[in-house]
C-alpha cells in the first residue's frame, strides 16, 4: 500500500492511504487527498496506483514538483520522494 504524509502545509502530519486506481489531490471536497492551502487548486494533480506502481500527473498552473524538480506530464513515484503542491505543501510519499 502506498501513503502520503503532509510534511508541510494543512493537515501537516496527516498520513493517507492511496487506493488503487485514481487518487485525486487538491482543495475539493471529492479530492481522495484533501489539502486546505489556498494555492493548491481544486483538482491540483491524479495519482494512479496500479499494482506496484504509482504515477504522478500534475493538473494545475500553480505548479507540482518531486524532489523539487517541475512535473510535465507523468512521473513514477519512488519511495520517499517529496511532492511540492503549489508553493506551501509538501507530501512524502511511501
Amino acid at each position: 500500500m502506498f501513503t502520503l504524509t503532509v510534511e508541510k502545509g494543512e493537515p501537516a502530519g496527516a498520513v493517507i492511504a492511496l487506493k488503487p486506481g485514481e487518487n485525486t489531490v487538491g482543495r475539493s471536497h471529492s479530492a481522495t487527498v484533501r489539502l486546505g492551502s489556498a494555492d493548491v487548486s481544486g483538482v491540483h494533480a491524479k495519482i494512479t496506483v496500479a499494482g506496484n506502481k504509482a504515477v504522478l500527473e500534475s493538473l494545475s498552473r500553480f505548479g507540482t514538483k518531486v524532489d523539487e524538480a517541475d512535473v510535465t506530464g507523468t512521473v513514477e513515484l519512488v519511495q520517499g520522494q517529496r511532492l511540492y503542491i503549489g508553493k506551501a505543501t509538501v507530501l512524502v510519499f511511501s
